[in-house]
């Protein structure tokens, strides 16, 4: 029995890309140089700031066809705030999220190989706020911030950088993580609830149909499962000024923005009658063919009028990265609905709040007394308590940190983080 399997021309070039690789540092006849000579020209016309949303997307719907069902009930969620809430979501509020970083590496030491620095992290932090704050000035400001994590899921502080090693669990040391393979297993090695953080995974490696070349980093969106929600970054594309607006784009996947170019596929315009449901979903980001890296600002989109120029400064494409500065109005409006929507538990995470320290709560009373006579607990609470509250029978009484009382009937003491 012959099964058939459909091949774009994207797909057949990277695949022959992985070939050319593997047989370029080998002896060949002639033909077969000129050969591999016109595949490595095709491989180095495929772009270099790839990422591997659509094909992840692609997985988790063929993991669980509901999934379709709940991207299309928050499609139409979003379509219905922004119709109708246009005001209330420009509203000027710059919300900060907390972000924390899983480093899984293969155990080197920190800022070595896979492991990479504090610094780096931070670099990728500050490219992230750089961006979405339009600091150059380019695009719209999205008015949203990312912080790093100083309180833990528990309420205890943290540097908002977790460090866990990989080495051996679904043969990430040889593969790295694969969406749909390896990926649960190796989330689960650090993760934070995806309703207080954003999670960001750096890894490695991430396994990809893009030649010779991994995908620089992958996102799920909104409604994602839980174990999985957030966002991957490969080591070596975080925080690297080449690579500088790599976690920019995957943020902008996290909070629903798709590719310009979402539904094209080679020299095939996507269908676009309704930009609002069609393509990225956007209305401003003129619709139009993926593009080989570069930074082509002549020429025009697929209505053969607008100029491309238009979509080729824009972080959602596949453009190089010097050439990525801007977000449009519209995709600002789609981010900031889903944070107040289908993300907004993130608005009020404690996360960038700093840690409590160890408290421990405790008292000492005076010695027994006449009854109606003044009675005095003395609070001892030790490790740093910012606030106090003295109950009698369930009631709050007090808030000092020395109570006096008459009539005794029951009294606990207990203190706020």
């Amino acid at each position: 029995m012959h099964r058939s399997i459909n091949l774009s021309p994207k797909s057949i070039a990277q695949w022959l890309c992985r070939i050319s690789s593997s047989l370029s540092s080998t002896w060949r006849p002639f033909p077969l140089t000129i050969s591999l000579a016109i595949l490595l020209t095709i491989c180095n016309s495929l772009p270099s700031q790839t990422c591997y949303f659509d094909e992840s997307l692609q997985g988790m719907v063929n993991a669980d066809i509901q999934f379709i069902q709940k991207l299309e009930i928050n499609e139409a969620q979003l379509q219905d705030m922004m119709n109708g809430n246009a005001q209330a979501i420009m509203n000027s509020v710059v919300y900060t999220i907390p972000v924390v970083f899983h480093v899984i590496h293969l155990g080197e030491s920190v800022g070595t190989g896979s492991n990479i620095s504090n610094a780096q992290l931070m670099q990728a932090l500050d490219d992230l706020n750089y961006d979405f704050r339009d600091i150059g000035g380019a695009g719209t400001d999205v008015e949203i911030e990312f912080c790093l994590a100083q309180r833990a899921p528990d309420g205890s502080p943290s540097t908002g950088i977790n460090r866990v090693n990989g080495y051996g669990v679904g043969d990430y040391e040889s593969i790295g993580m694969a969406t749909g393979g390896n990926e649960t297993a190796l989330k689960a090695l650090s993760i934070w609830p995806n309703r207080d953080y954003l999670n960001i995974w750096v890894v490695y490696n991430i396994i990809g149909d893009f030649g010779s070349t991994p995908p620089n980093g992958f996102a799920t969106l909104p409604g994602a499962p839980s174990n999985v929600d957030g966002i991957v970054l490969r080591a070596d594309a975080t925080g690297v000024s080449s690579y500088s607006h790599v976690i920019t784009h995957e943020v902008g996947h996290f909070f629903a923005l798709y590719h310009t170019f979402e539904g094209s596929v080679g020299s095939t315009c996507a269908p676009n009658t309704d930009c609002h449901l069609q393509g990225d979903r956007i209305c401003d980001t003129p619709h139009h063919l993926q593009p080989s890296g570069g930074c082509v600002t002549t020429g025009t989109t697929c209505d053969m009028v607008t100029s491309i120029a238009e979509v080729a400064h824009n972080y959602m494409n596949y453009t190089d990265n010097s050439c990525r500065d801007r977000f449009t109005a519209e995709q600002v409006m789609r981010m900031r609905t889903v944070l107040m929507t289908l993300r907004n538990t993130l608005t009020y995470s404690l996360g960038c709040e700093p840690g409590c320290t160890s408290v421990i709560a405790d008292f000492i009373e005076s010695s027994a007394i006449p009854y109606l006579t003044p009675y005095t607990f003395v609070n001892t609470t030790s490790g740093g308590a910012l606030s106090y509250s003295w109950l009698l029978d369930g009631v709050e009484y007090d808030t000092t940190t020395k109570s006096l009382f008459k009539n005794f009937i029951a009294l606990t003491n207990r203190f706020a983080k």
